[in-house]
């Protein structure tokens, strides 16, 4: 049997299983709906690999603070709204430094020059150095932010000079099409900002202190994602492991469930079906269903699920080398094919063999 009548058959069973799903009841207390009306408090953190990660989730506000300790360091602060983040990358230093979280992350709002609403957060942070120089500030898409991390050009419209007023840095720019962009602060306490010899800019700490204090507020302007609340993700069967049940309640959505954080922090066809998979034993449907839906949705014509989105700025400027000026409309690849194989199975699992699928399908 060869690729393309394997393709064909797969594509007739995503037509009855797609419209078993669309029949699925939204009713009771397992219907999706259930989650819009919750904005419970989701904040923790998670410290590896010399890499100190926070977390924070409540109503239109969701970030991932991270902070590497090396003699690299790094501070980013990333969005699952339009795959977005704030970054800066400081110049190596000669012995490793390390980061501490001063005070729990707080929500924050703010506004562009225009007065359109930004959302993100704020905290107080520390690193034992007197003095950091700022090598690269991005505010702009995730997979902008990874290209840089993984010491690959980015484009140079996404590059945002500071603006520095005593002890403060800022950076703000709007999205590339004109919509609302990404803003990012840092007040150094009791030190000061100042230029080097290079143009570099550099924070110092209070005199005679040997540790930087900043106060960081990080927003952007990209539509916030619908969360799924702990209520509404986990049946009664979940394992009682709150450090996992977090992570995997912060990556979760109505809209999809994202493939991870920092990097891939939007929709992996193939990380969600294997996700959906491994977890459906303990997610509730809505859950499942949400998961599902968002594979559906991203279809190719021809049936084929895709890889990896392109949304919010990542996508503007995509389009507009495809000639689509100031378009944000969604980009998706279809060159990965394991989720084309992956899909029937997995629905079939939830709509036919799991008993809670089977009876929503036949509401």
């Amino acid at each position: 049997m060869n690729a393309t009548t394997i393709r064909t058959r797969i594509a007739r069973w995503l037509i009855v299983l797609t419209a078993l799903l669309a029949g699925c009841s939204g009713g009771g207390s397992d219907g999706a709906s259930q989650s819009t009306g919750s904005s419970a408090s989701l904040a923790f953190q998670m410290n590896a690999g010399g890499q100190l990660n926070a977390f924070y989730r409540e109503g239109s506000v969701a970030a991932h603070l991270l902070m590497r300790s090396s003699t690299r360091p790094r501070l980013l602060v990333v969005f699952p709204a339009g795959n977005s983040g704030t970054g800066l990358w400081f110049d190596d230093t000669a012995q490793p430094v390390n980061w501490s979280l001063d005070t729990a992350i707080a929500p924050s709002v703010g506004h562009d020059v225009l007065g359109r609403t930004l959302y993100g957060i704020t905290a107080n942070v520390s690193v034992d150095t007197a003095s950091l120089s700022i090598r690269q500030a991005l505010l702009s898409s995730v997979r902008f932010m990874r290209d840089f991390n993984g010491d690959n050009s980015v484009p140079p419209e996404i590059v945002t000079p500071p603006f520095v007023q005593d002890n403060t840095i800022r950076w703000q720019r709007p999205r590339s099409d004109g919509a609302p962009g990404y803003a990012l602060t840092v007040t150094v306490t009791g030190g000061t900002v100042s230029t080097n010899a290079s143009g570099a800019v550099v924070l110092q700490a209070a005199s005679g202190s040997a540790a930087l204090h900043l106060q960081i507020q990080a927003l952007t302007g990209e539509t916030p994602l619908t969360p799924i609340t702990h209520a509404n993700l986990f049946s009664n069967a979940v394992n009682p492991d709150t450090q996992s049940q977090n992570v995997v309640e912060f990556l979760s959505y109505q809209d999809k469930l994202l493939a991870g954080s920092w990097q891939y922090d939007t929709y992996f066809g193939r990380d969600t079906l294997i996700s959906v998979r491994m977890l459906m034993p303990v997610l509730q449907p809505s859950a499942i269903e949400a998961g599902l839906t968002s594979v559906l949705s991203r279809l190719s014509a021809d049936g084929m699920v895709a890889h990896e989105e392109g949304i919010g700025e990542f996508a503007v400027i995509d389009n507009r080398k495809n000639g689509r000026s100031n378009d944000a409309t969604p980009s998706y690849d279809y060159k990965m094919i394991d989720g084309d194989y992956m899909l029937a199975p997995i629905m079939a699992a939830w709509l036919i063999d799991d008993s809670r699928g089977a009876a929503r399908a036949a509401a």
